[in-house]
């Protein structure tokens, strides 16, 4: 198979000459470096949240395929530990060949993610698969210490958004539904099945920033260790019910719909907290400005200021339920501010406001703004 080199921030590699991402025999998508960028960002400011300068930490790559990421760790984070594997001897090969041409002390590793997890300890690990990273995660848990810094993705969203909901069960331990915030709901169950592996070693993580994407989710989190941060994380645990025939939702268990009195669906207990840390997105954004990728930090930054009210609402979807127009969102959201509430639009949706205000309250507002 043909290769070729291309330039990533400050690293130029290796990788196959193919059409399609998936058609190469070590994986690269030059697509997914709107998220690598923020990676190597968020990188850079992780010793401010994990409590461990830099130069001591241990940082691992779990699925590297052609190590970019795991170079840039190295070449543009300041790490001077880092670790990147890959199950696949190929993959393995040509990050060999990456990092000496980049000049860069990479460790290599070519074996299975689980097992290296489960000998090596690790401060940074990221793990990016193709599909779902839950069965990296207890491995993951064992392999820090009291603290760290843990950074996942998963593409596999028809289970999470509720496209397969018994799958989501067995993956996951939740069902999740279908329903008109389901990217959020599907993001939000992810960072749960995580947070309850860890909590089975007296450790729990604190999302610092997690968002949806195109075809996939992204956490970036810190670990910590103890009872008292396992509680503090449990009482952002709870219920939200659902009404398919209104689309009325509520936190908390509510056995019949409050706006129509129809019979409701529910999902919990699940991770209900805050899904961005200012500081950590601030810290974030300063660094992509630094380095000049200016669309990744405007993404950052308006993420990081979305209200954090759980679940969104999407405006049209309401409107369409009630055989109305669609508003704008600014029109809602000056409807809704004049009640005293507060609203602000959000990266799940570009149709879609996050407000503390109740269902009816949202739908008056939508009404009114036509």
């Amino acid at each position: 198979m043909p290769y070729t080199h291309i330039q990533e921030g400050s690293v130029n590699i290796l990788t196959p000459k193919v059409a399609r991402p998936e058609e190469g025999e070590v994986f690269y998508n030059p697509e997914m470096a709107f998220d690598r960028n923020i990676s190597v960002a968020a990188a850079s400011v992780a010793d401010a949240f994990t409590e461990l300068p830099k130069s001591k930490m241990r940082v691992c790559d779990l699925l590297a395929a052609t190590g970019v990421r795991a170079l840039r760790y190295a070449k543009e984070s300041g790490f001077a530990d880092v670790t990147a594997n890959d199950s696949h001897e190929k993959a393995a090969a040509v990050m060999r060949e990456n990092a000496k041409q980049n000049g860069v002390a990479l460790n290599v590793t070519n074996t299975d993610g689980k097992l290296l997890l489960a000998k090596e300890h690790f401060d940074f690990i990221d793990i990016d698969p193709f599909g779902s990273p839950i069965e990296f995660v207890s491995n993951a848990v064992r392999s820090f210490s009291f603290r760290g810094f843990l950074a996942f993705t998963a593409t596999d969203l028809g289970p999470l958004v509720g496209s397969y909901p018994d799958v989501c069960r067995r993956r996951y331990g939740l069902r999740s539904l279908y329903t008109d915030y389901n990217r959020e709901l599907g993001l939000r169950i992810l960072i749960t099945a995580v947070m309850r592996k860890f909590f089975e070693a007296e450790k729990t993580i604190v999302p610092l920033f997690a968002y949806a994407r195109r075809h996939y989710f992204r956490v970036y989190s810190k670990v910590r260790y103890g009872n008292k941060n396992v509680n503090a994380a449990l009482r952002d645990f709870g219920y939200v019910s659902h009404c398919f025939a209104c689309g009325w939702r509520s936190l908390g268990l509510h056995t019949a719909c409050e706006a129509c009195k129809s019979k409701t669906e529910f999902i919990g207990e699940i991770y209900l907290g805050d899904l961005h840390a200012q500081e950590f997105c601030t810290l974030a954004a300063d660094e992509l400005w630094k380095r000049g990728f200016s669309n990744e930090a405007h993404f950052v930054t308006e993420t990081g200021h979305e209200p954090q009210f759980p679940f969104y609402y999407d405006t049209h979807y309401i409107s369409e339920k009630f055989k109305i127009s669609a508003p704008s969102i600014e029109a809602v959201c000056s409807a809704l501010a004049e009640e005293g509430y507060k609203c602000g639009s959000t990266h799940f949706l570009r149709t879609a406001i996050k407000t503390n205000a109740p269902f009816d309250e949202v739908v008056k507002a939508v009404k009114l703004s036509v």
